[in-house]
């Protein structure tokens, strides 16, 4: 799955094919913060203002804004994908891989 990132945070795209549109939520954290577009570029877009959308009501409500979690970095998250690749081309599983392999 590819992700978008914005100020830390990564978030989903998806398509929704009945409803002719593309969709997605911040990925990696507790609240549900979600966007939707017709066109990559406006997902993008609403990506991005959700992110700040986000980060204003945690300031309003008090919260402290939470930072994305380091485990799931843009930069683990492409080393776990390309450790994935990897281990297709060997015939591995997913079984094979150790956090040691995923972030060395």
């Amino acid at each position: 799955m590819k992700y978008l990132a914005y100020k830390g945070y990564l978030g989903t795209v998806e398509l929704d094919i009945e409803q002719d549109c593309l969709f997605g939520k911040l990925a990696f954290i507790r609240d549900l913060v979600t966007y939707e577009a017709n066109t990559l570029s406006e997902l993008k877009q609403e990506f991005q203002i959700s992110v700040e959308e986000y980060l204003s009501s945690c300031e309003e409500l008090g919260r402290t804004s939470p930072s994305a979690d380091p485990f799931f970095s843009e930069e683990n998250i492409v080393r776990l994908g390309k450790s994935i690749a990897e281990l297709e081309e060997t015939g591995g599983t997913i079984h094979d891989i150790s956090e040691f392999d995923i972030f060395s």
